[in-house]
């Protein structure tokens, strides 16, 4: 689960309010004149709207809805996620969903410090590996700094630097990988803004050892804004196999 989006999310917190709080969602496909089920989900809250479990259904061959997945959160007297459980395959002596992973996470003063990742291995969780969180004086964070495990220590794996301008906007991610006993530069996005502090385009390079130097490797998504601060277009940019730029 090495997605910043993810950890980004968890920092910032997603709040649910109660009048707005979705059940179900149901996908359908239409054959032969005739909408059918596919699959969909269903949500439980706490009595805080707090989500605490998010279940993935499937239409099965026997005209009947069925569990295929399911992720179930455990909240701090804060409201904060401490724990995320998903479970998936069907246990058939149990007729229950087996456990699959989890995620625990640890706070100080309201901000996420620690992740640590779990997967369910004969029948016993074993550690995968964590991240760690620092903050820049403003409370942003300023870094995610991954670890494996190796069944006695924790190993550095990767790490991430966030930098941010004078309105407190994320202006580039640079990432590093432990390698050799050293970390050494994978790859970065870098994030510009207009006068309104909206996003204009962001793009990403590779680090090319051998020169030592950023190459921009085509990838790149432009956002377009009217007067009124609504986004009007966004155009993605990618590069091909050959090296040739699609849109």
């Amino acid at each position: 689960m090495k997605k910043i989006t993810l950890l980004m999310l968890i920092v910032f917190t997603i709040s649910t309010h109660g009048q707005n709080k979705l059940l179900s969602s149901i996908d359908e496909y239409y054959y032969n004149g005739i909408w059918n089920n596919s699959n969909g989900y269903n949500y439980e809250y706490d009595t805080n709207n707090n989500l605490i479990t998010e279940s993935y259904i499937n239409w099965n061959s026997d005209g009947a809805w069925e569990i295929k997945t399911k992720t179930s959160y455990s909240y701090n007297a804060n409201n904060k996620v401490t724990e995320e459980l998903y479970k998936s395959s069907w246990d058939s002596p149990t007729n229950t969903l087996e456990n699959s992973y989890k995620d625990t996470y640890t706070y100080t003063g309201g901000k996420l410090m620690e992740a640590v990742y779990y997967e369910w291995i004969s029948s016993n969780w074993v550690i995968d590996g964590k991240t760690v969180v620092t903050y820049n004086a403003n409370d942003l964070p300023s870094g995610f700094l991954w670890y494996d495990w190796d069944g006695s220590q924790w190993v550095n794996d990767e790490r991430v630097t966030l930098s941010y301008n004078s309105n407190n906007k994320l202006i580039s991610e640079v990432y590093e990988e432990w390698i050799g006993e050293q970390w050494v530069n994978s790859y970065k996005t870098l994030y510009t803004y207009n006068s309104n502090n909206k996003m204009i385009s962001n793009k990403s390079a590779e680090w090319d050892e051998f020169n030592t130097i950023w190459v921009e490797n085509g990838d790149k998504t432009e956002y377009d804004w009217d007067p009124t601060g609504n986004k009007t277009r966004q155009t993605e940019y990618y590069e091909y196999s050959d090296g040739s730029l699609g849109q």
